[in-house]
């Protein structure tokens, strides 16, 4: 809920300083993007869409309150949202979502983690991985898939979280 928050926050506050000027001319990507997932569940169906058309429309709302915010060409890739806010003149907003970004990060990361066990088991049931991922432990938990994913989230972490990667996140605006 608290990454929803951010989000919704970058919308509302996005789109309070919305400007039709920058988004002329209009030129949106052509490419589409299809996504289907689901497991053994004969009803899941509902729920997956569900989640996908949720993100969509997040996604595009806080995109179109950053163009509305800002020219396309002067969005920086690296900082989008915080140099949008920054140009409307609302540093505030850039410590907003800088801050709930690193907060909500482990959150996010936790989530993703949690779901590798299942999607490697019903893989190692496809064939697409070997069997040893199916298989459960006398408490009925995925304990090889949970070790395979712990150890390479271990490993990754260095890389992207210790100040090793090219991106820094700031929680304060530069002056």
């Amino acid at each position: 809920m608290s990454k929803i928050t951010v989000v919704a926050f970058i919308i509302v506050v996005g789109l309070a300083n919305f400007d039709a000027g920058c988004i002329s001319p209009f030129e949106p990507d052509q490419r589409v993007v299809a996504v289907h997932g689901e497991d053994a569940v004969a009803f899941g169906w509902p729920w997956v869409v569900g989640t996908i058309l949720g993100t969509a429309t997040l996604s595009i709302m806080a995109t179109f309150a950053l163009v509305g915010m800002q020219k396309y060409t002067e969005i920086d890739a690296e900082e989008a949202y915080g140099n949008a806010f920054s140009s409307v003149g609302m540093d505030w907003a850039v410590s907003f979502v800088a801050s709930g970004e690193v907060l909500t990060m482990p959150i996010t990361l936790f989530i993703g983690f949690m779901a590798q066990p299942c999607v490697q088991y019903a893989m190692a049931r496809d064939g697409l991985l070997p069997t040893a991922f199916a298989e459960v432990d006398s408490k009925g938990n995925l304990f090889r898939g949970t070790l395979l994913c712990g150890v390479l989230s271990r490993c990754l972490c260095p890389s992207t979280c210790c100040g090793t990667s090219s991106r820094s996140a700031s929680l304060w605006p530069s002056t």
